[in-house]
């Protein structure tokens, strides 16, 4: 998989590309803090870190992106 940057999503240069590309995020969430990875729409690594799996933490980490798709996984 080729990497585009990586990093604790500090900028939000990676968000802004939501509104040009179609971008997927993978989170899985833990009970303190939660990892993402975000790729666009070749498979290219644009970012990854970690958030507080706080409601608060996640609409300052992806509140003011463009729509884009999120895949869920659920534990029986």
């Amino acid at each position: 998989m080729k990497k585009h940057s990586k990093g604790n999503g500090g900028g939000s240069d990676w968000r802004e590309m939501a509104s040009r590309k179609r971008l997927t995020i993978g989170i899985d969430l833990g009970d303190q803090r939660s990892q993402y990875f975000v790729i666009d729409e070749e498979g290219t690594e644009v970012v990854q870190g970690t958030v507080k799996t706080t409601p608060q933490a996640f609409l300052e980490a992806f509140g003011e992106m463009a729509r884009c798709r999120l895949p869920g996984q659920t534990r029986r």
